[in-house]
């Protein structure tokens, strides 16, 4: 796996060196990418991983893909674990230093009772350290037409507000959205964590469970001893939809 990730990596980092995000496909291959959504179905289902489940407000299950999972979850540890390793050197040049360290890693999945997620950035400030966000989709046979749950990056229309301590609020009247992006299977999205407000669609699953619409995310976060957040670097506000949650992080 840490193979097939080496061999696209150049055409990520060409892309993020000029653009705030980019998708790339065929990642890891179908057979993977089944086999990793197999994985993350049977962990979002274990009754022993119960109280490490989060349900959240945008109707979506998600656990922290921590070392402990790997007898559960083999394939999406190894995974997050390949991503950080592979990437974060690679992506050092733009933002600092990046760790390896693979430490902020997700797993999510808005299920039969659909969800969406509001425009919002990922980064919450003070002493949020997340750089960069990989998302990575299991969702064979996806049909947007369907199941909605599209990604939705924002563009900012104006310069960004400056930098303050917590960061000023980022006002829905200076981003628009720009062209959807379907999750389908073997999907990589990358995004530079403190600069794109992204959000998704309404999602709705009327095949049931197996409709679910599953997804890996690793933050690659700014290795000790960087500056990347010294005075000066605009560290950009959630919009209102993600404040709340934004607040309670910087308390």
């Amino acid at each position: 796996r840490q193979a097939l990730l080496e061999a696209r990596a150049p055409e990520l980092v060409e892309q993020l060196e000029t653009k705030t995000y980019c998708y790339i496909d065929g990642l890891l291959g179908d057979s993977m990418c089944l086999a990793m959504r197999a994985e993350a179905m049977r962990l979002l289902s274990d009754k022993a991983l119960k109280e490490e489940i989060v349900e959240t407000d945008t109707r979506a299950a998600s656990v922290v893909i921590e070392p402990e999972l790997f007898l559960q979850a083999p394939l999406c540890t190894e995974y997050a674990l390949d991503c950080a390793k592979t990437f974060a050197p690679l992506l050092s040049g733009r933002n600092g230093p990046l760790s390896d360290d693979a430490s902020a890693s997700m797993l999510a999945c808005y299920g039969v009772d659909g969800g969406n997620f509001n425009v919002h950035i990922d980064n919450h400030g003070n002493k949020d350290r997340r750089v960069l966000t990989l998302i990575y989709y299991m969702n064979p046979d996806y049909d947007p037409s369907r199941q909605g749950g599209c990604f939705v990056p924002w563009e900012i229309t104006e310069d960004a507000p400056p930098t303050s301590e917590p960061p000023t609020q980022l006002s829905l009247d200076v981003i628009r959205p720009l062209e959807p992006i379907v999750p389908t299977a073997d999907r990589l999205i990358a995004f530079w964590t403190c600069e794109l407000p992204h959000s998704v669609q309404q999602f709705k699953a009327p095949l049931g469970k197996e409709d679910g619409r599953y997804a890996i995310t690793v933050w690659l976060t700014a290795a000790e001893g960087s500056d990347v957040f010294a005075s000066g670097r605009h560290i950009l506000s959630p919009t209102a939809a993600h404040e709340s949650r934004a607040v309670q992080e910087r308390a």
